[in-house]
């Protein structure tokens, strides 16, 4: 069994087989690459919500919690897009 297999049996595993024949219907052929961003579709998303986060005052430490990311890694998010 290839990577490719293994990692689509998985999918249909977690989603459930009828669901699992919705998305082969609808994405016939396509490439899908799933990045661990928290549940946001793109790191850009993601990082619009930190701000939006840090726009409404809550704290470094707390959005770094909320997000699973380190402090530095939300102060180099939001540096120059308060």
């Amino acid at each position: 069994m290839n990577k490719n297999t293994e990692n689509l049996k998985e999918l249909r595993d977690i989603i459930g087989f009828e669901q699992f024949k919705v998305v082969t219907k609808l994405m016939p052929g396509k490439l899908l690459h799933i990045s661990d961003w928290g549940g946001f579709i793109s790191k850009e998303e993601r990082d619009a919500a930190i701000r939006k986060d840090l726009y409404h005052n809550m704290g470094i430490p707390e959005i770094a919690n909320k997000y699973g990311l380190g402090i530095h890694a939300i102060y180099k998010i939001t540096e120059h897009k308060k």
